[in-house]
């Protein structure tokens, strides 16, 4: 829920997002938090919600960290407080010094205000930054004084003032290689990295391809006359084999776009964008491979689809019971499950 002006005044051109509620549901949050592909996340946001340490949250752009970060403030005891978000990218560096430690502002002709950071606004809640490795060098040395020291000085008075916050921030940089090199402080890396959760791409959770193309399709409103098409198989079989460079955030983008395209009831290749049309250009998720043999050719496919049969067999182009039969022959046998939005044959049945 976004906060009123006055919550979003103090930082500035609204650049800082404060949001003292998250506590409602959402049907997008629902669907993530039932994705198969997420099941490991969800488990780990469950067992960490509770521990009142930073967390660090390493994912690609458009993977959903943020949702992570929603979910981990709205588990936990902090969760009717404010959570608050520093976006990416960051502003330059005295206007984020601002935004996040507080300082003075001019009011008036000879008065000065002093301005709240971040870190007061949040007071018993939760300070999410949305990329760590982006905030400037010398600011990552104070947030660092911060965090172990859980107080900041207010301009004009000698003693420090407490802050009571959690601390959440995400990556999509390996932040050790950062601080060898020397981009990123150490001592900021040794206190946010007490709890890690690594947030897989979308090129390796193919099993959440079908329920959020599913979900993006419903959500389309983009002709108020023209029904909302369903897709074909063929062109699920192409977004399983493409490799998602922009994760959720191109799925969406790519499912709005060939709904607006279709000029029917199905959605077909031709209506996907070119690149996810043509072999290779995406540096697809998975590629058969001419030089393979066919049971390395299954194995890919099974592994890439996580055990699930019909995304396999659409990967591979054939029917899941020609999967399921071939699986079979070839000593691969494996025990897999359907998923919701994908269709496929049934399996041969047992005499």
């Amino acid at each position: 829920m976004a906060g009123s002006d006055n919550d979003s005044a103090p930082f500035g051109n609204g650049a800082v997002r404060f949001r003292p509620d998250l506590s409602g549901p959402g049907e997008l949050n629902e669907l993530f938090r039932s994705l198969p592909g997420l099941g490991p996340v969800m488990e780990k946001i469950r067992s960490l919600a509770g521990v009142d340490v930073p967390i660090l949250i390493e994912g690609e752009p458009g993977t959903g960290v943020e949702f992570v970060a929603q979910e981990l403030h709205g588990l936990s005891p902090r969760c009717r407080r404010p959570f608050v978000v520093v976006p990416w990218p960051a502003p330059a560096e005295s206007t984020l010094a601002m935004q996040l430690f507080g300082g003075e502002i001019m009011a008036s002709p000879h008065v000065m205000e002093r301005q709240p950071g971040v870190f007061e606004h949040a007071a018993g809640g939760t300070v999410f930054v949305e990329e760590i490795r982006d905030i400037p060098y010398s600011l990552q040395i104070q947030l660092a004084r911060l965090l172990t020291t859980r107080q900041i000085f207010r301009p004009g008075q000698a003693k420090p003032h407490r802050v009571d916050v959690r601390f959440t921030c995400a990556t999509r940089f390996n932040l050790v290689r950062e601080a060898a090199e020397g981009r990123f402080y150490t001592d900021l890396l040794y206190k946010i990295r007490v709890a890690q959760i690594q947030l897989p791409p979308l090129r390796d959770r193919l099993v959440d391809i079908p329920p959020l193309s599913t979900f993006y399709l419903r959500q389309c409103r983009l002709l108020p006359d023209k029904p909302l098409p369903v897709l074909s198989n063929e062109a699920m079989s192409l977004l399983l084999g493409y490799s998602w460079p922009g994760n959720m955030t191109e799925l969406q983008s790519v499912i709005e776009s060939a709904a607006l395209r279709c000029a029917g009831a199905v959605v077909t290749p031709a209506d996907l964008p070119q690149e996810i049309q043509a072999p290779g250009l995406g540096g697809g998720a998975f590629s058969p491979g001419s030089g393979q043999t066919e049971k390395d050719r299954f194995q890919a496919a099974m592994g890439a689809a996580r055990g699930n049969r019909t995304l396999a067999a659409r990967l591979l182009g054939i029917s899941r019971a020609t999967l399921y039969r071939r699986l079979k022959e070839l000593g691969l046998a494996v025990r897999g499950e359907d998923v919701e939005g994908v269709s496929g044959d049934a399996p041969p049945r047992q005499s």
